[in-house]
């Protein structure tokens, strides 16, 4: 893989991944806290078919999904930087 510019080194790609995947888990941890408490009421509440998974699943589901959060944030952290030209700010299709 070729990258623009100075290498990184691998210690700070996997200090970012590292940080990243740290950052998105601190965040579903702080969105759990904002939940959990109504969890029960509401959800013990709710009209499930019969293939709704165990209770179990959901935190594992959840943190895995969060770690894919961090993996593709790190994937385009990593990305070599695209310049726009002049004037160009952001765009979400790389420049037009």
């Amino acid at each position: 893989m070729s990258q623009q510019g100075p290498e990184r080194s691998r210690l700070v790609d996997a200090a970012a991944l590292g940080g990243l995947v740290a950052l998105c888990l601190i965040v579903g941890f702080l969105g759990s806290l904002a939940t959990t408490p109504n969890i029960d009421p509401w959800y013990a509440g709710l009209a499930k078919p019969a293939w709704t998974p165990p209770p179990l699943v959901f935190p594992i589901v959840w943190t895995a999904l969060y770690i894919m959060m961090a993996v593709a944030a790190w994937l385009v952290w990593r990305a070599p930087a695209f310049d726009c030209g002049e004037g160009a700010v952001f765009s979400p299709s790389r420049c037009n």
